[in-house]
């Protein structure tokens, strides 16, 4: 019923396999040299054959699965009456660009723009079911919700740390420290007495300041010169 064809490969024709954690119908993509494993970013062209027609009131719900070790097949999209084809692009390491600028790229699903697999993946499990419409569009809706739930929060921060800014870029985060501390000395050392310290209350205003300065204009601390 479903073929598929990846980059440098011929095309796949769909198998029914019984042991395929309950897909109907199942492609293996592999990689375009036999023994290999995925480039950074290929794609993979999904198609309804010639002489085959879904009925109006089903869609062919798509899953992919990267390798036999993966123990689950991910909902990713959907074939339809209306919708014979779809394009996926598969990205080795998560390298992803959004779907926007990859054209017809039905990849809506996955806000990175692809299908992420791990180095080592030797191929890619695609599974489809053949699901009543309303059931089918109901579970890509709720998977759209929560994918872009999680997208917000994580634009939000909800899901970064410190740490894990700090591990993401660790000279950056260096030199933004060096700044601040730059910034807290020069406006401190004008309020030193004669014993080398500063009030406490000094150095509450001016965290209040920075933090006030900051939230206008981030881009001031550019400008702040590391002695």
């Amino acid at each position: 019923m479903f073929a598929a064809v990846s980059s440098g490969q011929p095309v796949t024709l769909s198998e029914i396999i019984p042991e395929s954690n309950g897909t109907q119908h199942s492609i293996i993509i592999y990689p375009s040299q036999p023994g290999q494993e995925f480039i950074k970013s290929s794609y993979i062209s999904l198609f309804v054959l010639p002489g085959t027609v879904i009925p109006e009131e089903y869609v062919a719900m798509v899953y992919f699965k990267m390798g036999n070790d993966d123990p689950d097949f991910r909902l990713f999209g959907y074939l339809s009456h209306e919708k014979p084809s779809a394009i996926y692009k598969v990205n080795l390491g998560g390298n992803a660009q959004p779907a926007s600028d990859l054209g017809e790229i039905d990849m809506d699903i996955d806000e990175q723009g692809g299908v992420n697999i791990q180095q080592g993946t030797k191929n890619v499990l695609i599974g489809i079911n053949i699901e009543p419409r309303a059931q089918g569009l109901e579970k890509l809706a709720e998977l759209k919700n929560n994918s872009y739930a999680l997208t917000t929060n994580s634009q939000n921060n909800s899901f970064i740390t410190p740490a894990q800014l700090s591990a993401k870029f660790p000279q950056q985060t260096q030199i933004l420290a060096a700044k601040i501390v730059q910034h807290a000395y020069n406006y401190l050392t004008g309020f030193i007495d004669n014993q080398g310290n500063v009030p406490m209350k000094k150095f509450d205003n001016w965290w209040n300041k920075f933090k006030d300065r900051l939230s206008k204009d981030p881009k001031f601390v550019d400008d702040i010169a590391i002695e």
